[in-house]
């Protein structure tokens, strides 16, 4: 009986164990690129990271339509999940993109105290081009970001 109980005792941090270390997560690369989808896709950052939300809509809706979703930025429970922009504040698209032509958009910002295009970081161009490109395109659409004055960013690649 102390036989049993004492081999049972050394059993127990040896199974226990099982000679597995504990690691963390670790980052195994971006989610595959969506081509079909039922939605809207924009994207945001979530824990540094390149982050696509979808919202109800057709998937078909235009640049302009899909980027003004991007700057109104994430919703109250993405916020709360973590989920933020890297769009600098106050900005607004000051005339509306029309098309992604040659799989490029030129986006024409605008804000209260004057466009300060340095402001747009790379991360920041990143989600515009990613969120302009349209499902189904063979290729990411490279953005640039431009003030009133024609001055511009970019490009911007997804």
């Amino acid at each position: 009986m102390i036989r049993r109980a004492a081999v049972a005792l050394l059993l127990v941090p040896v199974l226990a164990g099982c000679g597995i270390t504990q690691t963390e997560p670790f980052y195994y690369g971006d989610p595959p690129a969506m081509t079909e989808v039922d939605g809207v896709r924009v994207t945001f950052r979530l824990e540094g990271k390149k982050f696509h939300v979808l919202r109800a809509g057709s998937p078909d809706r235009s640049p302009a339509e899909r980027l003004d979703l991007l700057f109104a930025g994430p919703t109250a429970a993405e916020r709360a999940a973590g989920v933020f922009t890297a769009l600098p504040d106050g900005y607004r698209i000051a005339t509306p993109p029309t098309e992604v032509r040659d799989n490029r958009i030129v986006v024409e910002v605008a804000h209260e105290g004057g466009v300060d295009l340095d402001r747009f970081s790379d991360v920041a161009g990143e989600q515009i081009a990613c969120s302009a490109t349209p499902p189904r395109v063979a290729r990411d659409v490279t953005a640039v970001v431009r003030a009133p004055d024609g001055s511009e960013r970019g490009p911007f690649y997804c």
